[in-house]
């Protein structure tokens, strides 16, 4: 019998540890949790022997001059065939059709495009992995730290009409990036977004990033503290199946960084 990558192996036995809870009640214990490498410094080296696995992903679905509110199926199969390559699991960041905060039809409109893609990579690359990244939920933060109902029940809205496009996928991606300075509201709002991805029943790998979105000028780029980093290593792992580390984007790599000081304390107390 053909040996499954290690990605495909813990995603497959995720998968049917919380179908197992869902139908008997949970096992003695659930499967381990999983530290997936999304960081894309050009000269970073080989991060599996500190206990953590390659991911990959791309918004790029598009050949060029076709337009992007259509499914480019040549393009996508393309692109797929690609991220084949590189490991048993990838990502799709499609961020042209949003899904929340938008009117129910075009929710409906842009989670069937969403649907098409996905049953095309299914498809082209049936034995690998994949999800869509900030999708399942879309990330929730000022909606309750503010306490808007209003505001909160249109999300609900989106994330069940959305909950056709957790049926093609192996696993969800929200996205917990960190915007602010504020511990506790990232920790309320992360907790809502976990809480609202659980409900599509497939394994929760969140996106997290060692630095202050671009989204806040005042702290865009900057690196999280160091303790504030470990605290939201500490929260997903309490609260997901496993995490994306996020970053670097044409930075050098820094191997004494304190965010990957921390990161390397981590991942110890994990093995």
């Amino acid at each position: 019998m053909k040996r499954l990558p290690a990605l495909l192996v813990s995603v497959l036995c995720a998968c049917a540890w919380h179908r197992s809870a869902a139908q008997t009640g949970p096992p003695a214990a659930p499967p381990a949790f999983l530290v997936f490498d999304g960081l894309l410094n050009p000269d970073k080296p080989n991060l599996a022997p500190y206990g953590m696995t390659g991911f990959r992903g791309t918004g790029n679905v598009w050949r060029p001059g076709v337009p992007i509110d259509t499914v480019d199926e040549p393009g996508i199969e393309s692109v797929v065939r690609f991220m084949a390559t590189l490991g048993p699991g990838y990502y799709l960041d499609i961020e042209n059709w949003p899904v929340v905060r938008v009117p129910e039809a075009e929710v409906q409109a842009n989670v069937g495009k969403l649907v098409q893609v996905a049953q095309i990579a299914r498809r082209t690359a049936p034995d690998r992995s994949f999800g869509f990244y900030g999708l399942l939920p879309h990330a929730v933060y000022w909606e309750v730290l503010l306490n808007d109902q209003a505001a909160l029940a249109h999300w609900r809205r989106s994330n069940e009409l959305s909950r056709p496009l957790a049926e093609p996928v192996d696993f969800v991606l929200p996205s917990l990036y960190t915007f602010y300075d504020d511990r506790e509201g990232w920790k309320r709002a992360a907790l809502v977004t976990l809480e609202a991805a659980r409900q599509f029943g497939k394994p929760v790998y969140p996106f997290i990033w060692w630095e202050y979105h671009e989204g806040n000028p005042k702290l865009a780029g900057q690196p999280l503290p160091r303790d504030y980093w470990r605290m939201q290593l500490q929260f997903v792992r309490e609260h997901a199946d496993g995490v994306v580390i996020w970053g670097g984007y044409q930075k050098a790599w820094d191997p004494n960084a304190p965010w990957w000081l921390e990161t390397q304390d981590f991942l110890q107390t994990l093995r």
